[in-house]
């Protein structure tokens, strides 16, 4: 009986190990079809924590990037707007140059004035039409912020804001030609045109800092993806060879227990017939 114990024992330590090399075999299947190594805490608890941490921080800085992308729409349609203004503005400065020239007839003045007052109505429509989302972007907004984001995602504080003022801004209401004198008509004009070009230069600076911080962003990215890859993704050579050894032993494990059991089988019907 002690023999019949032994295989019985053999027997169930082969079983044993089928088991515990069949989980493994799952577990490298499952790592070569996701293309990760760490699929769950199971795997490696330590690894799986840190990937989670740093799957965290992607997520914020994912969200930083969308918000930037919204801002720097919302600056494309201010910087377009503006541009147009001081276009305008500039074509108003040479029909006021064109007005006062010496030797213009009163039919010209007439035709600048008209074509003076048309600029000087498309300039006020883009100022109080142009709008983003639905709400008004060159506007005297008393540096009220337009748009706003946090750009750390672990600090709330960290925020950067589009934000106007009424110096920033063109105010083309009581610019006239042909009211007053040429000195007094000029000055104010080309008080706007400044106001313009400071707008410009200004929404071209929220440009500048928007793109760097997009930069920083992708750079911040793409570190945590390579992080997080060189801890969880799976190196498919080693996968492969480790599921041909585990196959192996598999093999082997089958071709054991089934001679156990032959063995097993031969063994009881020996000493049944000894009885």
């Amino acid at each position: 009986m002690s023999a019949n114990v032994t295989l019985e024992t053999t027997a169930l330590g082969i079983a044993q190990f089928y088991q515990t090399n069949q989980s493994a075999m799952n577990s490298t299947i499952e790592s070569i079809a996701s293309g990760h190594r760490i699929n769950g805490p199971n795997d490696n608890a330590a690894d799986y924590a840190q990937i989670n941490c740093m799957q965290s921080e992607v997520n914020g800085l994912t969200q930083i990037q969308s918000d930037l992308v919204d801002g720097s729409s919302l600056l494309q349609v201010a910087q377009a707007a503006g541009t147009t203004v001081s276009e305008d503005l500039n074509s108003m400065q040479n029909l006021l140059t064109s007005y006062y020239a010496a030797g213009t007839t009163a039919a010209q003045k007439s035709a600048d004035a008209d074509q003076f007052q048309s600029l000087q109505n498309q300039v006020e429509s883009v100022i109080n039409t142009t709008d983003y989302n639905g709400q008004q972007v060159i506007t005297a907004n008393g540096g009220a912020a337009l748009w706003g984001a946090m750009v750390d995602p672990n600090d709330p504080s960290q925020q950067f804001e589009i934000s106007y003022d009424s110096t920033d801004i063109a105010d083309v209401s009581g610019l006239t030609l042909g009211v007053s004198d040429q000195a007094t008509e000029t000055a104010a004009l080309n008080g706007q045109i400044q106001s313009a070009t400071s707008y410009l230069a200004k929404t071209s600076n929220f440009i500048a800092i928007l793109n760097d911080q997009s930069s920083l962003v992708s750079e911040n990215l793409s570190t945590y993806d390579q992080a997080i890859s060189n801890v969880q993704d799976v190196n498919q050579g080693t996968a492969l060879t480790t599921l041909s050894a585990q196959s192996i032993c598999q093999q082997s494990a089958l071709s054991l227990l089934a001679q156990a059991n032959t063995s097993r089988l031969s063994l009881t019907s020996t000493l049944l017939q000894n009885i």
